[in-house]
């Protein structure tokens, strides 16, 4: 069993860097994972790497959340 089967992660900052090597290892650990970031095209193409590294389903929303 993987460690975090049935957990739910939110990341913000998930489309690159630290953000998207957390993204990747809680999927790939079997947390059902939600990303947000304020660049929609960088995030998205996050969102399809990460599904397909570990495929889990991946959620995402382009916001700011510096404000």
């Amino acid at each position: 069993m993987k460690r975090f089967t049935d957990k739910k992660v939110f990341i913000s900052g998930g489309s690159k860097g630290i953000g998207l090597s957390c993204a990747q290892r809680f999927a790939a650990e079997g947390a059902d994972v939600f990303l947000a970031s304020s660049n929609a095209q960088r995030l998205a193409d996050a969102q399809q790497q990460v599904e397909s590294e570990s495929g889990q389903k991946v959620g995402y929303h382009a916001s700011d959340l510096r404000t």
